[in-house]
């Protein structure tokens, strides 16, 4: 299925393929963001502004409410306190991925670390 979307916007991967510039940052530049994306936020404004407004804004406000209301009182609750506290007292690590971050010859991005750690130009 992808190699018929890139083939239909001509973007296949074949060998001997020339990338620009803008190819290589995208890819290798940890500095580098693709910004393009926030052309659309002028209009996703408008648009929640419009969802927002009337009276589908007030039950979505009512709703957001009563919801806010009910989490504020699970988190109060002494189960909840409690597996909050279990949960921070375990490890971050499952145990496999532990052993495996100890044995020699891995690379720290293998195993949890910086992806851009790995990358190589």
């Amino acid at each position: 299925m992808s190699y018929l979307v890139k083939s239909d916007r001509a973007d296949v991967n074949r060998a001997g393929r020339v990338f620009d510039a803008h190819h290589r940052r995208a890819r290798y530049d940890p500095a580098w963001k693709d910004l393009t994306i926030r052309r659309y936020v002028p209009a996703l404004r408008q648009n929640l502004a419009e969802m927002k407004a009337g009276q589908l804004g007030a039950l979505r406000a009512d709703v957001a409410a009563k919801h806010d209301r009910k989490i504020k009182g699970i988190n109060k609750m002494e189960e909840s306190i409690l597996l909050g506290q279990h949960l921070l007292m375990l490890p971050s690590l499952p145990p496999r991925e532990r052993e495996l971050k100890d044995e020699p010859g891995l690379a720290p991005c293998a195993i949890g670390g910086s992806v851009s750690a790995c990358r190589r130009p």
